[in-house]
């Protein structure tokens, strides 16, 4: 009996399916990266499309590409996992955001191979990340690209001299005539562009949301040519802390989102829980919890899961006016998940809530299974059923009973006032997502405006199950 063989045509072909069939071009590719800068523990991020150096030794280097760069740190299994083809070192870690070895992978809708040149405190590392070196195939040229000199990393360092002490560096050297593996080889057909890639990736809206539940990242910065085109930095406050640090209950943190060019400033709010109840802790000891084979590890796991969850909102100045609610596994999932909500009234902005849960996604990393339907009434009986009742719970249990408290912080930290708070709670009371969730969202607590004896009108979080008579 012998073992599968993985020759290079067949993870080629992997790739090139994974490329349709998870990961979309544009934005999705900058949310891949910027969760794997947060979770090396990055503060700082950099994207920059550059025309590249004529003067390189390696061909990928002497045209435009995108230059990647992050202050994290880089291990010696990161070496393992960069290099290696669906192979994670993070599948089983609970305080990093990846599930999956396949993310970094995204990266080939832009280019065919890619340089990474990591340096610090700890050796050196530079290299090729080149799945078309040993392909069969009439006309490879790839043998070219293999060697990343001391020169070369020299000139990528000097690129993102003001990454001093330490960092990660990717240079993408996007596709074009000229630069292909082999004639009528390659991942894509595309010839993307800097102008057209950046102006792809440049989604201040969605940037600063995004940065509302990362733990590390506080400045993330996409530039064009080296000039700065968009920076979005977290100047104050508290960040979420993760499942590995936030062990027990309910918590509270806040912060203050810029962004350039024009150097507004928006503020935001969140709640963070870890909520442990016999129904999860029966689930994740289940028989059908999926496991899965690590090149640390000479025995299978337990996948990554935990009953944590975070709700954040961010409120940005502009029409139209509205709430915008959208999915996380800790990064923003597909915006079909999401929902939109007009509020009537003066133009109050964009409210952005983000709903972070430690879902599974289905195997395209594009949606939570089984987000919309209702929580099963029984046990589950096979891995299917087992992944959407662990995210029916968490949605239930642990996310969207944060909403309530949500709200009121969000008055309490002067995001809105009592009016504008009143026109927000009832866009959301009179919408069809509010009626199927109801008891979900009130679960713990329900937000009210209430009558005191004093005259005033404050809010409040009443008991779940008070009768309460409209005003």
């Amino acid at each position: 009996m012998s073992a599968y063989r993985s020759r290079p045509e067949s993870i080629v072909n992997q790739i090139r399916n994974n490329l349709l069939d998870r990961y979309e071009s544009g934005y999705p590719i900058l949310k891949e990266l910027l969760q794997n800068a947060d979770d090396a523990g990055a503060h700082r991020f950099r994207l920059d499309g550059r025309a590249g150096w004529r003067d390189a030794k390696n061909p990928l280097l002497r045209g435009p590409g995108l230059l990647i760069v992050n202050d994290g740190a880089f291990s010696r299994e990161d070496q393992q996992g960069i290099l290696s083809f669906g192979e994670s070192v993070k599948a089983n870690d609970d305080a990093t955001i990846g599930k999956f070895g396949f993310g970094q992978k995204a990266v080939f809708h832009l280019c065919d191979a890619f340089a990474v040149h990591a340096f610090g405190p700890t050796e050196p590392f530079r290299d090729v990340v080149n799945p078309f070196e040993e392909v069969k195939v009439t006309g490879n040229v790839t043998g070219e690209w293999k060697t990343l000199t001391e020169s070369d990393a020299r000139l990528l360092r000097d690129a993102a001299a003001d990454f001093r002490d330490r960092g990660l560096i990717l240079w993408l050297p996007l596709r074009r005539d000229g630069l292909r593996p082999a004639p009528d080889a390659g991942f894509s057909s595309n010839r993307p562009t800097i102008g057209e890639t950046v102006w792809q990736m440049d989604k201040p809206d969605d940037l600063r949301s995004l940065l509302t539940t990362l733990r590390h990242l506080r400045d993330v910065e996409i530039r064009e040519n080296g000039e700065t085109r968009r920076a979005v930095r977290v100047l104050d406050g508290d960040r979420l802390l993760g499942p590995e640090d936030w062990r027990e209950g309910v918590r509270t943190f806040a912060g203050i989102i810029q962004t350039e060019p024009r150097a507004s400033k928006e503020k935001f709010v969140a709640r963070e829980a870890m909520l442990r109840d016999g129904r999860m802790d029966g689930l994740k000891s289940s028989e059908h919890w999926p496991r899965t084979h690590s090149a640390l590890s000479s025995k299978p796991t337990l996948e990554k899961g935990e009953p944590h969850g975070a709700a954040t909102l961010l409120r940005i100045a502009g029409p139209p006016s509205g709430l915008k609610i959208d999915w996380a596994v800790f990064l923003p999932v597909s915006e079909a998940d999401g929902e939109s909500i007009s509020i009537d009234g003066p133009d109050l902005g964009c409210f952005r809530l983000l709903l972070h849960g430690y879902f599974f996604l289905d195997s395209g990393r594009r949606h939570i299974e089984g987000l919309r339907e209702p929580a099963p009434g029984s046990a589950p009986t096979d891995a299917a059923r087992l992944r959407r009742a662990w995210n029916a719970e968490l949605r239930d249990s642990v996310v969207l009973p944060l909403v309530p408290a949500l709200l009121l912080d969000a008055l309490e930290g002067r995001l809105a006032t009592s009016a504008e708070l009143a026109a927000v709670t009832a866009a959301v009371a009179r919408d069809d997502w509010f009626c199927k969730k109801r008891c979900a969202i009130c679960r713990n607590g329900a937000l009210a405006c209430v009558l005191e004896a004093s005259s005033a009108v404050p809010w409040r979080i009443v008991p779940a199950g008070t009768k309460l008579r409209p005003l």
